[in-house]
């Protein structure tokens, strides 16, 4: 790798990641609003990933309010004005611990899996 292309590289994935940042704030800023009517609190965040727990019985609300504030972005929107062209996307989990979970499968905002990850509580 050259200098020169090294160094434009450092600055496009700069500023990649520095969107991305803004936009996981303004997701944690809208999800901060809109959890607790579910039971859910964020607890930590890790770069680009939120781990946040949440009662069994609103798991599937939980889901579809982070789906929301992730994907739809309405606080950037709201707040910022900003509108995306290109479609965000979520990779979700749902476990006992960060890490340890089953995927979360979304089509259009609805959780589809929803029988499979409470039946994973069970096992």
């Amino acid at each position: 790798m050259t200098r020169l292309f090294a160094g434009l590289y450092a600055k496009v994935l700069t500023s990649i990641q520095s969107a991305a940042s803004d936009i996981i704030l303004c997701g944690i800023k809208g999800l901060s609003q809109s959890l607790p009517a579910t039971g859910a609190k964020i607890v930590s965040t890790v770069h680009d990933s939120l781990e946040i727990t949440c009662p069994k019985n609103s798991l599937k609300d939980c889901l579809e309010v982070c789906y929301n504030e992730l994907v739809e972005t309405p606080t950037l929107r709201k707040d910022f004005n900003i509108h995306f062209e290109v479609p965000l996307k979520i990779d979700a989990e749902v476990g006992h611990s960060f890490g340890d979970g089953q995927e979360v499968h979304y089509k259009d905002g609805a959780v589809q899996n929803i029988t499979e990850l409470l039946g994973y509580f069970n096992e």
